[in-house]
């Protein structure tokens, strides 16, 4: 037979400071949960083109969400 036991000490503290963080919050209804900022586009005089890594992709991602309808810019978080 096992007991049913509350939160521990250790699991209401965690609790806690989730929720006490900058780090989480509540996305009104009306934004979809999308977090982006144009500080994410690498940039650096053109040079950026030379390395294989896309450094400007969540750029193009967002653009073409929005071109699509799918992300409504007043909608980014």
């Amino acid at each position: 037979m096992t007991v049913a036991r509350g939160p521990s000490d250790a699991d209401t503290l965690r609790g806690n400071r989730i929720l006490s963080s900058k780090l989480y919050f509540d996305v009104p209804p009306n934004k979809v949960p999308v977090i982006y900022s144009e500080s994410y586009n690498i940039a650096f005089l053109g040079i950026e083109k030379l390395h294989p890594f896309d450094s400007s992709k969540w750029g193009r991602i967002c653009q073409f969400l929005m071109q699509d309808g799918v992300l409504d810019k007043i909608r980014i978080v």
